[in-house]
């Protein structure tokens, strides 16, 4: 299994550091129609995208959900270093700049 989450980690480095180079290529995030002025809007946005997601994750909480699940193996990934098959990266701007790419094993 491939999962693509947006990354806590990612997001609370960035925060806490002010990290505008992070942020600002985040200021439309998810199609976002009005620019996402503040840091705290781009996060909200991300780790709620309109009702879409409902946790922040890292990888550390991901991979304890992975074997609470009976996973057996759950490793960090990079985008597209999947079998085609498995390849749902898609091509939004954002998700190498901000995502959590998991791969997964029962």
């Amino acid at each position: 299994m491939r999962a693509i989450v947006p990354d806590l980690e990612k997001y609370a480095r960035a925060y806490c550091a002010n990290d505008l180079s992070f942020f600002d290529q985040l200021r439309f995030l998810g199609g976002a129609v009005e620019r996402l002025e503040t840091n705290a809007m781009v996060c909200n946005q991300s780790f709620r995208m309109g009702g879409a997601h409902n946790f922040a994750w890292d990888f550390e909480t991901f991979a304890r959900a992975a074997k609470l699940s009976n996973f057996s193996n759950c490793v960090k990934s990079t985008i597209h270093d999947v079998d085609p098959s498995l390849d749902i990266d898609g091509t939004d701007y954002w998700r190498p700049l901000e995502s959590l790419y998991v791969n997964l094993r029962k």
